[in-house]
């Protein structure tokens, strides 16, 4: 219903002259959020939009407030350096996580580290700001072995079928990247698909191939796609993997609307063989130990 300035003066214990001089500031923040900031005489101030804006503006505030532990700050540089094409400022990390830039500094160095098992490397210039340097093929398995670590099998499992809440377990920066909505379709776009299979995928193996489906669509939206050498992408093409790959390829085109390379097909490929290879190792194992046993 409107509030006047003395109101909040008397509300926040400050002067009213304090508060008509930060009235600029709240008129700049609400307009970046499409809301505006109006002045009724007699009535006082109030907010304008719906009440959609007006919440994610509280939503913004909180966040604003919010404190990480050294994990959750190391897990979002991670995200930030992963999505992001060009270089990043080092201020603008410290501004973003609200601690000071020396503390951002000593968080890359643990980056750094645990970049280094992906054969990705950390680049620090002055006046240039951080950036990754590395295939996009590495940067996606950096990235799915980010999301695989907040979830175990059964939790996985239980977010493909709808029956868990992970956004309790997912970080704000891998939310940004992977769409749970995404995750879900395509989980069960795979099972669909496995039945067609002469195997059956582990738990793991489906676990890591719809992380690599989704984070490979979402990339693709974003224009960064993966490459691969011509000849190894023919000698893939004449397995019966290839062929499902294609199908599991139309059928995400479809559903996504969006123009998948070869070249992606080819890792879909990889994945499957990957998966076949692993089945078959296990059923060799089993009669192994059966044939010990009978002996």
């Amino acid at each position: 219903n409107g509030i006047n300035v003395q109101e909040i003066a008397e509300k926040l214990n400050v002067s009213s002259r304090t508060v008509q001089r930060e009235l600029k500031g709240i008129e700049s923040i609400a307009s970046a959020h499409s809301l505006f900031l109006k002045k009724v005489l007699g009535v006082g101030m109030y907010i304008e939009g719906t009440p959609e804006q007006k919440n994610e503006l509280q939503i913004a505030i909180l966040k604003s407030g919010q404190e990480f532990t050294q994990k959750e700050r190391q897990e979002l540089i991670l995200c930030s350096l992963l999505k992001e094409p060009e270089s990043i400022k080092l201020s603008s990390l410290a501004n973003d996580l609200h601690v000071t830039v020396g503390t951002v500094s000593n968080d890359l160095n643990k980056v750094g580290e645990w970049l280094k098992d992906f054969d990705l490397d950390l680049i620090r210039k002055k006046g240039y700001g951080i950036a990754l340097l590395g295939s996009e093929r590495k940067k996606r398995k950096a990235l799915g072995h980010l999301i695989a670590q907040q979830l175990n099998e059964y939790e996985f499992l239980s977010v493909v079928e709808d029956e868990y809440d992970s956004k309790n377990r997912f970080s704000n920066g891998l939310l940004e990247i992977i769409k749970l909505e995404k995750l879900t379709m395509i989980g069960k776009m795979i099972r669909d698909i496995e039945k067609q299979l002469p195997y059956s995928l582990a738990d793991s193996a489906f676990m890591t191939f719809t992380i690599h489906l989704s984070l490979a669509i979402e990339r693709i939206i974003q224009g960064e796609v993966v490459k691969m050498d011509q000849e190894v992408l023919e000698e893939l093409s004449t397995s019966k993997e290839f062929n499902i790959a294609s199908q599991i390829v139309n059928e995400l085109e479809e559903v996504f609307k969006v123009n998948i390379p070869n070249a992606e097909k080819g890792y879909i490929t990889m994945h499957l063989l990957g998966a076949r290879q692993r089945q078959e190792k296990n059923d060799w194992l089993e009669e192994s130990s059966t044939e010990i046993v009978v002996g």
